[in-house]
């Protein structure tokens, strides 16, 4: 149950790291 809510957690925040790392790739890569 704990786990399954730091797996979550864990993943929500992975997508909107890789979100921001997109924009900035996007923004500084280009």
């Amino acid at each position: 149950l704990r786990a399954e809510l730091v797996a979550l957690r864990a993943g929500r925040t992975a997508s909107l790291l890789g979100l921001t790392a997109l924009v900035n790739a996007g923004t500084f890569g280009r």
